[in-house]
């Protein structure tokens, strides 16, 4: 399923992915869990993180200043795992430094947690 979100104030048709087995269909906390996401308006344009992230790990590519983040990051999907305990939403992303593994920004009770490579939440 896909769907119109809005992201570091870009509007983007994003795929959903619920954290589902074959014969599952989403529960009513993970839909209500992924509408309180992307109505987060803040938590969605926060760009503090990301820029932090990319700083960090690739100065010598980019500088100390970002001035367009989707130059190096690309949101692909939101998952929504089926763990109502941490209530987590990953936000995964291309990464134009690490194109194999991509990155995976990590929400937890709608509060930004930690951003890993996607191999590490998948």
């Amino acid at each position: 399923m896909n769907k119109e979100v809005i992201i570091w104030d870009r509007k983007i048709n994003i795929h959903i992915d619920y954290d589902l087995y074959d014969n599952e269909t989403a529960t009513d906390e993970q839909k209500q869990r992924l509408e309180e996401f992307i109505n987060n308006t803040y938590l969605l344009s926060d760009k503090t993180a990301i820029y932090d992230y990319c700083i960090k790990n690739n100065s010598k590519e980019i500088g100390n200043y970002i001035n367009n983040i989707f130059k190096y990051v690309t949101p692909i999907s939101i998952l929504i795992p089926r763990s109502e305990q941490n209530k987590r939403i990953i936000l995964l992303c291309n990464y134009k430094f690490d194109i194999e593994h991509g990155i995976a920004i990590v929400f937890e009770n709608n509060i930004f947690s930690k951003i890993v490579k996607q191999d590490d939440v998948l």
